[in-house]
């Protein structure tokens, strides 16, 4: 069920219907941390879906928070280790909330 609640909330992204996209995502999220808890690796996905949809929206504190919560997943699922596509994807798109919010330093 949160397949269909994370591929609604995308698919509501990608038309422009932003609110439809927060909502679904958001149900995802809560379902996903009922089913498998809030510190399984699965979580960094539906993190990652919400920063993006607050990156659009322009909301970019909150699209960098979300983001952050993602890269901590992928971390502990690494062990530590900051390696792998989905942890550099992660990290540029932090970056980008960062610039965006003017803290270059930290971008």
């Amino acid at each position: 069920l949160t397949e269909v609640f994370s591929s609604l909330g995308i698919a509501y992204n990608d038309v422009g219907d932003k609110d439809k996209a927060l909502e679904a995502l958001q149900q995802c999220l809560t379902l996903r941390k009922e089913t498998v808890g809030k510190n399984h690796p699965s979580m960094a996905e539906c993190f990652n879906n919400l920063g993006a949809v607050y990156l659009q929206r322009g909301a970019l504190q909150k699209a960098s928070e979300h983001y952050e919560q993602a890269l901590e997943q992928l971390m502990i699922a690494a062990d530590g280790r900051q390696e792998g596509a989905y942890q550099a994807l992660t990290l540029y798109n932090i970056g980008i909330c960062r610039a965006r919010l003017g803290h270059g330093r930290e971008a």
